[in-house]
């Protein structure tokens, strides 16, 4: 059982006053949060990106699985063969620089392509600093949109750990609404920004077994 389990057991009276708090899988850290998001409402089907590093944040951002699609705003973002996003990132001190996939103006950012070398497969921390790129190959312009720490986590993996904490929920009779919110906060809290359409289908599909 990992370190971070422990959260199931700890304190539940903690819940009934709207606070949990988690243990990363590192098992040195701790992170306080004020209960279920109440700001952002469930939304399943994401709307085009005028903003990649709003949306990517500064920090770290998790993808659940092994591939994230992205449609991007034409006029911020074009996707073409003049245009396109480039990702720069070192693994195991290899530097890497690689056009991001695209079809048409939907971003393909795909596990596979970023980590070619079975040997340099993401470890807990995943890729760190991930430099993003809006690249024009006529000029050779790079403008920096953001930097990021990338992981990718299995749906299988995150389904084991929802479960866990479906399990506390349910012992503490919280409704199914609100069980969603538990799982959001809970993931986010964790592994930090994400996808939230993507998320939310995880969440939606997880519950609805």
């Amino acid at each position: 059982m990992k370190t971070w389990l422990l959260l199931i057991l700890f304190c539940s009276q903690m819940a009934s006053q709207g606070q949990i708090f988690y243990i990363t899988p590192a098992g040195d850290t701790v992170q306080k949060s004020n209960g279920p998001s109440q700001s952002r409402g469930f939304k399943l089907i994401e709307p085009e990106i005028g903003d990649l590093k709003q949306y990517f944040g500064e920090g770290s951002f998790a993808i659940i699985g092994d591939t994230l699609q992205l449609k991007l705003n034409r006029e911020t973002y074009p996707l073409n063969n003049n245009k396109f996003i480039v990702f720069y990132y070192k693994i195991n001190g290899k530097q890497y620089s690689k056009k991001v996939a695209f079809d048409k103006q939907k971003l393909l950012i795909q596990k596979s392509k970023l980590i070619e070398n079975p040997a340099d497969s993401v470890n807990r921390d995943g890729i760190k600093n991930l430099y993003v790129y809006q690249f024009e190959r006529s000029t050779k312009k790079a403008i920096l949109i953001t930097r990021v720490n990338l992981t990718f986590h299995s749906k299988e993996k995150i389904a084991k750990e929802f479960t866990l904490v479906q399990q506390y929920a349910k012992k503490e009779s919280i409704p199914v609404d609100d069980m969603k919110k538990y799982l959001h906060t809970y993931f986010t809290d964790l592994y930090g920004e994400t996808d939230e359409a993507a998320l939310n289908r995880n969440i939606t599909e997880f519950l609805s077994k």
